[in-house]
């Protein structure tokens, strides 16, 4: 398992979605494409949304709530992990 998948698997998809996103904005090519692939593997749409990361957090019995409010914390976590700035 690589960085990425690890993030996904630790954050969900909202989150490894906006990390893709913040590869895409940084121009890291090579990062995107390993991402795409795990995209494809995972049947993950690029455009995922805040919602539907919600929907899977309540499809495994969560309320969401707690992630929610962490979710600046998962941003940060998750960029760091992958080896990006914050900003």
């Amino acid at each position: 398992m690589n960085k990425f998948e690890s993030i996904l698997f630790d954050y969900g998809r909202y989150v490894f979605v906006s990390v893709f996103r913040k590869a895409q904005e940084e121009e890291r090519y090579e990062d995107c494409a390993v991402m795409r692939d795990i995209m494809q593997k995972y049947h993950i749409p690029c455009d995922t949304s805040l919602e539907d990361w919600r929907t899977d957090l309540w499809r495994f019995g969560y309320s969401g709530d707690v992630a929610i409010n962490n979710l600046s914390v998962y941003m940060v976590e998750a960029l760091t992990r992958a080896g990006y700035s914050n900003s």
